[in-house]
């Protein structure tokens, strides 16, 4: 049996998140939270996320906030799932097999 994909992240500047990602096909979210240290912390997918919302959330002037307001928020229309942090990368690093 093959290891899971990674799940490929872009940084982003905020105190509460260190990356986000998405999957078009599956619709889906991923969000690398931030340790209070500001390491990188918990990874979660949340489903049923629209390609506009996010790019909406990728382009806001503060990330943390508008996921709070728009996917947190609304957790009935966009169950989660903790995924395994390790299989987190960020674009660009090279990936371990």
């Amino acid at each position: 049996m093959s290891a899971p994909m990674p799940t490929v992240l872009q940084p982003v500047r905020s105190s509460q998140i260190a990356g986000i990602g998405y999957d078009a096909e599956a619709r889906a979210l991923s969000v690398l939270f931030k340790n209070r240290d500001g390491s990188a912390g918990s990874l979660y997918r949340y489903d049923s996320v629209s390609a506009e919302q996010y790019a909406e959330l990728a382009g806001a002037a503060s990330v943390g906030a508008h996921f709070a307001a728009t996917i947190k928020r609304n957790a009935d229309a966009h169950p989660f799932v903790k995924l395994d942090s390790a299989r987190a990368v960020f674009a660009g690093e090279a990936v371990s097999s």
